[in-house]
């Protein structure tokens, strides 16, 4: 019986143990079930974030491109929409350049054609002086252009340093240029500057000089008799030659008020030939490096007179009926 009790409690330890280790065994196996289930849970929960951290990328990668997208489509939108304005604004701007273009081509063209027609003006205006001129010239008998006397006089410089001038040439033409007087005079005092770079004259053609200052005194008296003398500031022609002429026949270019520059103060003053020559004739003389040519000075003169040659007689006979008014008018006081 103590046998049995005691294998039976042997087998009742073994049983127990058993259980104990069934129980054990079911312990572990419910932790360990925990522990997989804590592990499957903790996976699940890595999954799960990492899910979320797989699509957080993709959704920021998605508003990215949508951002992208959305950008480059707005500006390729705005780049569509200002394409036609710039374009419209390019051609405007290319409009408004050739209009600008063709209003200065224009405008050229008005002004080419405005100095056209003022240079074509001009060349008819004188192509209609100039015939108008022929025409009145051709009225002329040879009685009237024997009245007409051009003169010119070379002068030397005597006294001290040559200040003082004296005749040494005088020179006289006619209506057609013919020569009516080309004569050196013998000084009547020592020459001290012969101003040779300005009258042409050397101590050679004076030393050979026949005419005196009385012969040629009387010659020019006589050329002038009742004559229109023409000239180039003849008042110191005449000094030289220590004549006199009546004022109403004297035609000196250098004092006729269209031959006259206006100076700054409004007092006209007398052109050189030189000048008026250059502009009115268009004519070169008394070049630099050269002497005066008296033929050619006096001729100078007397085409200027011919240019005006009626407005200037009608002033002249203006001023002569205005002075034997006044004359008859003090004879009558």
């Amino acid at each position: 019986m103590q046998q049995v009790i005691h294998v039976i409690n042997d087998q009742a330890i073994a049983g127990g143990s058993i259980m104990t280790t069934h129980s054990s065994l079911a312990s572990l196996g419910d932790s360990d079930s925990d522990t997989d289930t804590d592990i499957s849970a903790n996976a699940n929960a890595d999954t799960r974030s990492d899910n979320r951290r797989r699509r957080q990328p993709t959704k920021s990668l998605l508003n990215d491109d949508s951002t992208l997208d959305t950008a480059s489509i707005t500006s390729s939108e705005n780049s569509v929409s200002t394409a036609p304005s710039s374009s419209s604004a390019s051609a405007s701007a290319s409009k408004a350049a050739q209009k600008k273009n063709t209003s200065s081509n224009s405008n050229s063209n008005n002004k080419n054609s405005n100095i056209k027609n003022k240079n074509g003006k001009n060349k008819k205006n004188k192509k209609g002086k100039y015939n108008k001129q022929k025409q009145q010239e051709a009225k002329l008998t040879q009685a009237d252009k024997a009245r007409y006397v051009a003169m010119d006089c070379e002068m030397v410089g005597v006294g001290p340093r040559g200040y003082q001038s004296m005749l040494a040439r005088v020179t006289c033409i006619g209506w057609d240029g013919n020569v009516l007087l080309d004569e050196f005079v013998k000084p009547t005092q020592p020459v001290t500057n012969y101003r040779t770079h300005i009258s042409g004259i050397t101590e050679q053609d004076l030393t050979l000089a026949t005419m005196t200052i009385e012969e040629c005194r009387t010659k020019v008296l006589s050329l002038l008799d009742n004559k229109i003398l023409i000239g180039h500031a003849l008042k110191n022609d005449m000094k030289v030659l220590q004549i006199q002429h009546p004022w109403h026949q004297i035609r000196d270019t250098g004092k006729y008020h269209q031959f006259m520059q206006k100076r700054a103060d409004g007092i006209l003053w007398p052109r050189k030939l030189k000048d008026l020559a250059q502009t009115r004739l268009q004519r070169h003389i008394q070049q630099d490096g050269r002497p005066h040519d008296p033929y050619e000075d006096a001729k100078a003169a007397l085409d200027l007179y011919r240019l005006v040659r009626c407005n200037w007689e009608s002033a002249i006979c203006y001023k002569l009926e205005k002075t034997k008014s006044i004359l008859a008018g003090q004879q009558q006081t």
